[in-house]
């Protein structure tokens, strides 16, 4: 299995005070900190939430409060409402829920996922305008207990702290290599919750089950129940779970099916053929699928290594050239997923050797990216020399402004 990681530590530069060197290292670490020269003991402590709280509130109080229970060794309970006896943490709202990032979101000291932690000797408060900057706070005091039992201690300290990057995400390939568990994917997502990621990009060939095609990887695939469980759970830890598919090329293992053979463009070949006039239905399908398996308004179709669309275009006999196949395809494809609601990303590699591909983009539009340090001259190879160079430079999408399309950037392709 292949797995991608971008995580951001410490882009923005924040500045420390001395006192931070006596206290664990935080990660990723805070924009600002400022410790004080006093502890809280754990035990005695209680988590306070408002009446009425959303499960996304209950889930990061039960988050806190399991692993300050498992440093201190007693139970940290949980209340909400009126304020209880004894001394309390309290944890605050200000805004909507605000479980998952959206389409143009942008970072800063007053975003979405932005926290403050106050930890002194008469108060300690973590406060957040969402559900998703409650949960990463809980996840920094975690991190700032020092000691163990009777010693776990909460350093005295003010937080305020939010990302360098509104997009932080993990690729995992699901398709090359033994298929990982439904229990895997999870315990890479609780991975990824502790360090604040919140994209995690499912990508799949055709290792996921879609209804109508039964001799598609039978037995080699996660059911939709499984998928459907493995994106609540991402969400119940603010990682939106969003599709990585390739809806152009990668397809060999839908072509080796003598059934849907010929809507390849070379006989059992690994790539659709544009002009085949049951493609299109076949993708329309898929598309509606996808679309409702996986409710993030994000989608990745894929469209990277079309190592076959110069075969496709001479057989064409000049009636088509493969950048002009390439982006009838990118248009139709995209478009399926438009009237979703979904924001189109894609792979850009094929400007690498067909840089007039960017002469076809809408003006204006966000340019596509290379993902791939393939060299061109190696598109006319094996199958097997392909994977072996092409795999290897695949990189995550970070910066939807530099290397992604979007919706409303594909209206007018095709």
């Amino acid at each position: 299995m292949l797995l991608f990681i971008i995580m951001v530590l410490n882009l923005g530069g924040a500045l420390l005070p001395a006192r931070a060197a006596e206290h664990r290292p935080l990660v990723p670490q805070p924009r600002e900190i400022r410790y004080g020269a006093g502890q809280i003991p754990l035990r005695g402590l209680t988590i306070r939430l408002p009446a009425d709280p959303a499960a996304q509130d209950i889930f990061a109080a039960q988050t806190l409060s399991a692993c300050l229970a498992a440093r201190a060794g007693v139970s940290v309970p949980i209340s909400t409402g009126q304020n209880p006896a004894g001394r309390a943490i309290v944890l605050e709202r200000t805004g909507a829920v605000g479980a998952l990032a959206l389409p143009g979101e942008q970072p800063g000291p007053d975003s979405r996922e932005a926290y403050k932690i106050t930890a002194k000797q008469d108060a300690i408060e973590l406060r957040s305008s969402s559900t998703a900057g409650l949960f990463y706070g809980a996840q920094t005091m975690c991190q700032l207990v020092e000691g163990e039992d009777g010693d776990a201690v909460l350093p005295e300290v003010e937080i305020h702290d939010w990302p360098s990057l509104a997009y932080r995400g993990t690729m995992v390939d699901m398709s090359h290599g033994p298929l990982p568990t439904e229990g895997e994917v999870k315990r890479q997502l609780d991975f990824m919750a502790r360090w604040k990621l919140n994209q995690y990009y499912f990508y799949n060939e055709a290792s996921v089950e879609l209804k109508g095609y039964p001799l598609l990887n039978p037995g080699g695939r996660f059911t939709q129940d499984e998928v459907g469980r493995i994106v609540a759970y991402g969400r119940e830890r603010h990682i939106d779970v969003i599709p990585c598919l390739e809806l152009y090329g990668h397809l060999h293992d839908l072509f080796r099916v003598e059934k849907y053979s010929g809507l390849a463009d070379v006989a059992h070949g690994t790539e659709f053929d544009p002009r085949n006039p049951g493609v299109m239905p076949l993708l329309a399908d898929w598309a509606k699928q996808f679309a409702q398996l996986f409710p993030s308004p994000f989608v990745h179709i894929g469209f990277d290594e079309t190592f076959q669309i110069e075969m496709a275009a001479k057989d064409a006999r000049g009636a088509a050239d493969p950048a002009t196949l390439f982006i009838r395809q990118l248009g139709d494809v995209a478009r399926l997923f438009q009237q979703e609601g979904k924001t189109v990303m894609a792979w850009g590699d094929i400007m690498v050797k067909f840089p007039e591909v960017m002469q076809q983009l809408p003006p204006g539009g966000t340019r596509l990216a290379p993902t791939s340090n393939y060299n061109p001259t190696s598109l006319g190879t094996s199958q097997k020399s392909r994977r072996q160079k092409g795999r290897p430079g695949r990189s995550l999408i970070a910066s939807r402004k530099r290397c992604s399309l979007s919706a409303g950037n594909l209206d007018n392709v095709g």
